[in-house]
């Protein structure tokens, strides 16, 4: 069991310095689902995203375009994904959309996260492992604990 800490910091490790790989980036996937047609706007949204250190992309722009995470492609997901867990982190007593988004996606299956490295997944598996640890909300634990019983369980402690 870890503390949020710990958590954060074993998040940082597994991503550090991860490049960002998408087509997708957070504002343009935004975009995509307000159905957006234009390409000056997207150009516009991928221009203002950060897109060279995910530990710079502000907390402010999580909570507005977190839910966004739905639209980026697969490539992207190792970038966006450890500032999606860290914010819910450091959120941990104001829950929001952000938390319910990542638990949809981890209980979808793995496809999503075919990105990512088998260490990065042992974080994900440690995150899952905290939300039934810590979260007060049964919808909350219920999902985290269908998500590691199908999928992400055989990632534990792979290498964190």
């Amino acid at each position: 069991m870890h503390t949020r800490s710990e958590l954060e910091h074993l998040v940082s490790h597994a991503f550090a310095k991860e490049p960002f790989r998408g087509n997708i980036s957070l504002r343009q996937g935004r975009l995509l689902d307000d159905w957006v047609d234009s390409q000056e706007r997207y150009e516009e949204a991928r221009n203002k995203d950060e897109t060279g250190d995910w530990e710079g992309i502000p907390d402010a722009d999580i909570a507005h375009f977190g839910s966004a995470f739905t639209f980026l492609d697969n490539e992207a997901v190792p970038f966006y994904l450890p500032a999606l867990m860290c914010y819910c982190i450091r959120h941990w007593d104001r829950p929001d959309h952000i938390l319910a988004t990542l638990l949809f996606h981890f209980d979808s299956g793995l496809d999503r996260f075919s990105c990512l490295s088998e260490q990065q997944r042992s974080v994900v598996t440690a995150f899952l492992e905290f939300v039934v640890d810590y979260s007060r909300s049964e919808f909350d634990v219920r999902a985290a604990k269908a998500a590691l019983k199908k999928h992400w369980a055989q990632f534990k402690d792979w290498t964190i």
